[in-house]
């Protein structure tokens, strides 16, 4: 397993030591497409990194149907909020083809952590990072959509004034 664990972003900085110590508590978890490995909403105590594959990530619309908001692929992970305890999902992760995602539980999350410092700092740093990526996209997203409605505001107002007109 360790010979991959580097293409997984927040691993990359980690020395061989701590790399051989975190490939000791990983789960490997394979996965089929449609598969949805986790619901919006719920609360479980771990976080996932993708070694293969694609993954959409959706939340319910008031309408119970989903909405598309990103897709992750290797290197990345998700599911952060398995850190904290009792944080729920603030989205589902549903696999978009077959793939492998590695599950690192909160309890040995934070035992590497205690054991190794230097390298829990490291991979937490990554992590938000990652986090941070993800609040990019979507703030840029809403933005644009943002400026999508001001426009079809603008539109609207110039047609309803010129149908008002004749």
């Amino acid at each position: 397993m360790q010979k991959n664990l580097k293409k997984i972003i927040a691993f990359r900085f980690l020395s061989e030591a701590e790399l051989n110590d975190l490939a000791g508590v990983l789960t490997e978890v394979p996965v089929k497409s449609g598969d949805v490995v986790v619901e919006e909403f719920s609360r479980s105590p771990e976080i996932y990194f993708i070694d293969q594959g694609s993954f959409n990530v959706v939340v319910n619309t008031n309408q119970n149907s989903n909405a598309f908001v990103s897709v992750l692929g290797e290197g990345d992970c998700f599911s952060e909020s398995g850190i904290f305890p009792e944080m729920p999902r603030s989205a589902s992760v549903v696999a978009a083809d077959d793939g492998i995602l590695y599950r690192l539980q909160r309890k040995d999350l934070l035992q590497f952590i205690s054991k190794h410092a230097s390298g829990g700092v490291k991979l937490l740093m990554m992590i938000i990072y990652s986090l941070l990526r993800k609040l990019r996209m979507v703030n840029r997203e809403l933005a644009y959509e943002r400026a999508e409605d001001s426009a079809q505001d603008d539109i609207d107002h110039l047609v309803r004034d010129f149908m008002n007109s004749i």
